[in-house]
């Protein structure tokens, strides 16, 4: 018997600053909400959904571990991420890692907030093997600029392994 499919869906056009907004990444969510009804079938998909305000750097960690926490062996836990993406000065103990010094984010609805942070591709990295611990499938499709290296993690051992060439 196929395994259950938790998905999290998040699409933030309307970010708190007009500048910032954008048109589109809720039209995405729901193309892609459309796509998984008709290919999963309704007993197996368990779907959340944050759009917007929705979409806070709080509720976006903790559907991850809530929502698709709860997939376990033979599951999928399929991340979908449709918004701004951005970079911030990387901590020094990434620069290794980070040949330009910069982490990639995910911005949330209140990210730009006084007090708030981006969500940085390590975090989102560590969220990912969190669920993946439990042996399910992990899917994570990250619509935003940016986001090249949403989902890796810096290497655990030995010389750090650069991703990019120089500019020509």
């Amino acid at each position: 018997m196929p395994g259950i499919v938790y998905a999290l869906l998040v699409g933030i056009d309307k970010y708190p600053k007009p500048e910032h907004r954008l048109s589109g990444c809720r039209n995405d969510v729901a193309a892609f909400e459309q796509l998984l009804r008709l290919r999963v079938a309704p007993a197996a998909l368990r779907l959340e959904t944050l759009l917007d305000e929705q979409a806070s750097r709080a509720a976006v960690i903790q559907h991850f571990q809530e929502h698709l926490g709860k997939a376990g062996k033979g599951d999928t836990a399929l991340f979908f991420y449709a918004g701004h993406g951005s970079q911030e000065r990387a901590p020094e103990e990434f620069l290794p890692v980070e040949p330009d010094g910069l982490d990639e984010t995910l911005v949330l609805w209140d990210s730009r907030q006084a007090g708030q942070w981006d969500l940085a591709d390590k975090e989102v990295a560590a969220l990912l093997r969190q669920v993946a611990a439990k042996g399910s499938h992990v899917v994570a499709i990250l619509d935003c600029c940016h986001s090249g290296s949403g989902t890796r993690r810096p290497p655990e051992e030995g010389a750090p392994k650069i991703r990019r060439l120089p500019k020509k």
